[in-house]
């Protein structure tokens, strides 16, 4: 009878107690930090998404005077005329008044501000100066209408831009003292640079009124 000689098993060794307690601690540990890893990455998405819905559809906020082409404001130096642009066209008229819109355009690189009157002559057909417009803050068709003090307007550079009313009581144009304007010159103080503006109306002596500077293209503006 032949025997077989049994090889023995490989010896196992066997972790000991503290081993086994020492490597569930190190998984417990890895097990905590995936969660809270997990948790932190689900809050910040959450945040995310909060505000990204918040500022859907909203556009973003204007600047102060970003939009607008003049305000009410003292931070700037006052307009120099090399620097200016002056147009005019007519203003709605209503109860026998007659009047002008005149608008000041910064087209220098720098803002700048106008506040009180300008000057204002009538001249008539022959070319003559027969009236000069009293300062006046608002009338029947605006102005400044106001007790507070005249406004300083600050127009943006490049683009800003100021207006003023020049009014008048619309009459008949063979009465001598309501001559009939086709041409106002505007002088903007401290300069006596003249802006001849092309027009057509008439105002009655004592009647032919200037109003301020104010801001916007209206000429008109009833503060709050």
């Amino acid at each position: 009878m032949t025997f077989t000689p049994v090889q023995d098993s490989p010896l196992v060794e066997t972790p000991e107690p503290i081993e086994v307690l020492i490597e569930e601690a190190r998984q417990k540990t890895r097990r905590r930090r995936a969660r809270f890893a997990f948790v932190a990455l689900m809050a910040l998405g959450i945040v995310v998404g909060l505000i990204t819905w918040n500022n859907v559809g909203r556009t973003a906020p204007r600047a102060s005077g970003v939009t607008t082409l003049s305000a009410v404001s003292t931070g700037a130096v006052r307009c120099n005329v090399a620097h200016l642009r002056v147009t005019s066209l007519g203003a709605p008229g209503g109860s026998m008044h007659d009047g002008v819109i005149v608008r000041v355009h910064n087209v220098g690189a720098n803002a700048c501000t106008l506040s009180g009157y300008a000057t204002v002559q009538g001249i008539n057909r022959w070319n003559e100066r027969v009236l000069t417009g009293t300062p006046t803050r608002t009338s029947y068709l605006g102005g400044w209408n106001s007790s507070k003090p005249l406004p300083t307007v600050t127009l943006r550079a490049k683009i800003g831009i100021a207006s003023f009313l020049v009014t008048g009581v619309d009459a008949a144009i063979t009465n001598p003292s309501c001559p009939n304007f086709k041409v106002l010159r505007v002088t903007i103080p401290p300069s006596t640079a003249v802006f001849a503006l092309p027009t057509y109306f008439n105002a009655c002596r004592g009647g032919f009124q200037v109003h301020p500077f104010v801001p916007g293209v209206t000429g008109n503006v009833e503060p709050t």
